[in-house]
């Protein structure tokens, strides 16, 4: 059976830094240090993961 992993998003996102990037995918988007750590969790323990957005 596959796990899907749920990690939260973080408040710093990338246009805090390039405010003109434009659209950007999900897992580049969240560039603050817990947001990065979530997703290095996920990315060692589960094939696959989502981000979950309260926002969107």
């Amino acid at each position: 059976m596959k796990r899907l992993c749920v990690i939260p998003c973080g408040s710093k996102k990338i246009w805090s830094k390039h405010p003109n990037n434009g659209p950007t995918i999900a897992r580049d988007v969240y560039v603050g240090s817990f947001g990065k750590a979530c997703q290095k969790y996920a990315t060692t323990f589960f094939s696959d993961w989502v981000i979950l957005s309260a926002k969107y």
